[in-house]
C-alpha cells in the first residue's frame, strides 16, 4: 500500500476480491494464498541481479561500441545500499512478501506463508509445503513425501538428496565480473568485437579462469562494501524476519525454532555470503589491468593469482 496511491490500491483490492469471489462462489473452491518468505539480504541481491540479466547478460547483448549497455562499478551494492534507509523491504518495481501478503489479506484471502529457512523441516521443502502449509488438504501427500525421504538410498544423486531444500544461488556477481573484464579489454582493443560476441568472450574468459587456471570469483581483485554497511543490511534483514515470523523471536514461544536458533542461523548464513562468497562485491578492473599490456598477460598473469579484496568502497 505504501508504494501505491490510495485509489490504485483500492482498485487492486477490488480486483483481488473479484478473483476470490469467482473461485469460491462460482467454482466452489476453498481459496487461500501461499507466499514463500526468503531472507531480505538474499532476496534483494537475487532480485536486482535477475532484473539486470536481460540488459547485460543476455545472449544478444551487444558490445558498448555497438550500442550495448555497460554496468557501472559496484552497481549491485549501490542498489542495495539505496534501499537501506527505506522503511520498506522492496526494490522498485518489485515488492516483497510483507507487502504483497498484506494486500491479499486486505482483499479477504486466507494467507499462509512458508518459511524457506525453517529448521522444523531441515531435509525437505516438500514436507514444509505438504505437511505444514497444506496439511489439511494434502495429508496423504504429506505421508508419502516422508516415506520417500526415509526409504531413499543415501547416495549423492538419489531422491533423498533432491528433496533437500536448496537456494539456487544467483551467479550474477561472477558473470558481471567477467563481463566487466572483457568490456575493459575490448576498450583497449585486445578483443576483436567484430568477430567475437560479448557473450562468447565472457564465457571463454570465465572458462579459462575457472577450468584452466582453477581460480574463481573470490580470487579476483574485488571492491567490497564496508563492514558497517553490511551490518546495516543484516539488521534490516533480521527486522523483516521478525515482522514475518514474530514467534521465532519470542523467547516464550513453544516453537522448536527458538530465538537463538533463528537469529544465529540468519547471521551465520549472511556472513557466509558476504565474507566467504563475496556476494556483494565487484571486480576492480583498474587494479586487475594495472601494468598489463596484452590480453595474454591479463589471462595468464594478472588473473592467475589470488588478490586481496578492498573493503569500504
Amino acid at each position: 500500500e505504501g508504494s501505491l496511491r490510495a485509489g490504485s490500491y483500492k482498485k487492486l483490492l477490488e480486483s483481488f476480491k473479484a478473483v476470490k469471489y469467482y473461485f469460491e462462489t462460482r467454482l466452489g473452491y476453498d481459496v487461500f494464498a501461499i507466499f514463500v518468505y526468503r531472507r531480505f539480504y538474499e532476496w534483494i541481491r537475487s532480485t536486482v541481479l535477475q532484473r539486470w540479466k536481460t540488459t547485460f547478460l543476455s545472449s544478444n547483448s551487444k558490445w558498448p561500441s555497438q550500442g550495448g549497455n555497460e554496468m557501472e562499478a559496484m552497481a549491485l551494492w549501490k542498489w542495495v545500499r539505496n534501499s537501506l534507509p527505506s522503511n520498506g523491504f522492496g526494490v522498485r518495481p518489485f515488492i516483497n512478501v510483507d507487502e504483497i501478503s498484506k494486500t491479499y489479506r486486505d482483499s479477504g484471502f486466507q494467507v499462509r506463508i512458508m518459511n524457506y529457512h525453517s529448521i522444523d523441516y531441515p531435509t525437505a521443502v516438500t514436507q514444509n509445503l505438504y505437511c505444514d502449509i497444506l496439511k489439511d488438504q494434502t495429508p496423504k501427500t504429506c505421508r508419502e513425501s516422508w516415506r520417500l525421504l526415509q526409504v531413499a538410498p543415501t547416495t549423492a544423486t538419489n531422491q533423498k538428496e533432491s528433496l533437500k531444500p536448496k537456494i539456487i544461488e544467483n551467479k550474477g556477481s561472477e558473470l558481471y565480473a567477467y563481463d566487466a573484464i572483457v568490456l575493459e579489454a575490448a576498450k583497449l582493443g585486445w578483443i576483436e568485437t567484430s568477430k567475437l560476441t560479448r557473450e562468447q568472450a565472457r564465457q571463454d574468459l570465465m572458462k579459462h579462469h575457472t577450468k584452466i587456471l582453477q581460480k574463481g570469483f573470490t580470487d579476483l581483485p574485488l571492491m567490497c562494501p564496508s563492514r558497517a554497511e553490511l551490518e546495516m543490511l543484516l539488521q534490516k534483514s533480521l527486522k523483516l524476519e521478525q515482522i514475518m515470523w514474530p514467534q521465532l523471536y519470542d523467547s516464550s514461544s513453544s516453537t522448536r525454532q527458538s530465538l537463538e536458533d533463528a537469529k544465529v542461523d540468519h547471521v551465520q548464513q549472511f556472513w557466509k555470503l558476504a565474507d566467504q562468497k563475496r556476494g556483494y562485491c565487484a571486480v576492480d578492473t583498474d587494479l586487475l589491468f594495472n601494468n598489463v599490456n596484452s590480453y595474454e598477460q591479463l589471462m595468464y598473469e594478472s588473473m592467475n593469482r589470488t588478490w586481496e579484496s578492498i573493503t569500504g568502497i
